[in-house]
């Protein structure tokens, strides 16, 4: 819990709809930080507050470049 209180930068892989994501995904936004959503196309984005800001990509490569600018940020 520590280190995500400390993170500057929190992104969350929501692929594949794996339930410990979600509930990680509610730690996050439970203590107010910002986090980026990300999920590979086609994925079915179940309930969490930014469900409409979520980031899909094609493939690794495609997820890099998003990662990327993501940092840049």
């Amino acid at each position: 819990m520590l280190q995500i209180k400390r993170a500057e930068l929190v992104i969350a892989d929501l692929s594949f709809g794996r339930p410990s994501c979600y509930y990680e995904l509610g730690v996050v936004e439970g203590i107010g930080k910002k986090v980026h959503l990300l999920a590979i196309e086609n994925t079915e984005i179940h309930q969490c507050s930014g469900r409409r800001e979520v980031h899909f990509y094609r493939d690794i490569p495609d997820l890099i470049r998003i990662v990327v600018r993501l940092l840049g940020d």
